[in-house]
């Protein structure tokens, strides 16, 4: 189905109905598309969340990091991998 013909189907779906708790559901939907194709790719981070990414990058700047395959080298022994 074309575009023009699903828009005119539902323009005819909302004129008949009278289910309001349809309609503000679509509404929700067609709102939360909107903000989602003006803005892609925005996420809302928490203050906890904003906090711990500060103090890792604080860290990665400090050179407070550890390289992968020591990480991985201490899982390894952690679960008795060899």
């Amino acid at each position: 189905m074309a575009t023009m013909e699903l828009t005119d189907r539902l323009t005819r779906q909302f004129d008949e109905t009278h289910d309001m708790a349809l309609l503000q559901r679509t509404s929700l939907l067609l709102d939360e598309e909107e903000v989602m194709s003006s803005e892609p790719n925005v996420y809302q981070l928490s203050p906890e969340v904003l906090q711990s990414l500060e103090i890792a990058l604080q860290q990665v700047k400090d050179g407070k990091t550890v390289p992968g395959e020591t990480v991985f080298r201490e899982i390894d022994e952690w679960l008795g991998s060899d």
